[in-house]
């Protein structure tokens, strides 16, 4: 069976129902073997590391907190293309700083999936001594490096990674220990987009939200961050209102 074949069978049918179980693991099983460090993942070994944390380093915690408190927090952005720079920039951020939430944005390779590109870059990262990528290679680097990152700072953290294939940024972000996620499905593919149909990015994030899900079941709780219609330029609120809405209602429809 071809590779197109196999996607096909565990495509479910394209609705705001939640993706079933069986399929859903056959779906996670295909989507982590399209590059190696998808191998990495360990749903259970990732659930006993979140469990483990404290709370104040949980953004679904924290926010919760700020918003019952009515206190706003501080969130920068910001990504680079070698392991060495992105830890100086999050610990920066997180001790000189002074910011609430410690991001890592993505690199445009890895928000489109092309992670040869991601690997091209970090070595030319690496011989120049500076940053040759417009953000954090996340999948390259794998759950297992990019635990040092959180391992390094005493903040909540959020994956930035304006994109329309969130899938396997996802899992690798999840299984190294960031609590947080931004993205969904109606807006970022319509925002960064023409390549890509809206029911492919729509299905795209309706697996991010269904990986959240199955955190959730196991006792860990993720932020899923809706981003908003970012057009970049002036529209009628009610299309920026309504693509809220639905992007909210596609992401509860998964758990």
């Amino acid at each position: 069976m071809s590779d197109a074949a196999r996607a096909e069978k565990t495509r479910p049918p394209f609705s705001a129902v939640r993706i079933d179980d069986d399929i859903f693991a056959a779906m996670r099983r295909e989507n982590l073997a399209r590059w190696p460090t998808g191998a990495e993942v360990d749903i259970d070994e990732a659930v006993a590391y979140h469990r483990a944390m404290p709370a104040h380093k949980n953004l679904s915690a924290v926010m919760r907190k700020a918003d019952s408190e009515g206190r706003c927090l501080t969130q920068p952005r910001g990504g680079f293309g070698t392991l060495e720079l992105q830890l100086e920039l999050m610990r920066q951020l997180d001790r000189d700083g002074m910011a609430d939430v410690v991001p890592t944005t993505t690199d445009s390779y890895t928000r489109n999936e092309q992670w040869e590109k991601a690997r091209t870059g970090i070595e030319e990262s690496e011989k120049a001594g500076r940053s040759m990528l417009n953000g954090f290679p996340m999948v390259n680097y794998g759950p297992g490096v990019a635990r040092k990152l959180i391992d390094s700072i005493d903040k909540p953290t959020i994956v930035l990674s304006g994109t329309s294939m969130p899938k396997l940024t996802c899992e690798v972000g999840f299984a190294a220990g960031f609590t947080g996620y931004l993205g969904s499905g109606l807006a970022y593919t319509t925002s960064y987009t023409k390549n890509l149909s809206i029911e492919d990015g729509i299905r795209n994030y309706q697996y991010l939200d269904r990986l959240a899900a199955l955190y959730q079941e196991r006792g860990v709780t993720l932020h899923r961050r809706q981003p908003g219609f970012l057009t970049g330029t002036n529209i009628p609120p009610c299309i920026a209102i309504i693509t809220c809405i639905v992007d909210a209602l596609l992401a509860a429809g998964q758990g």
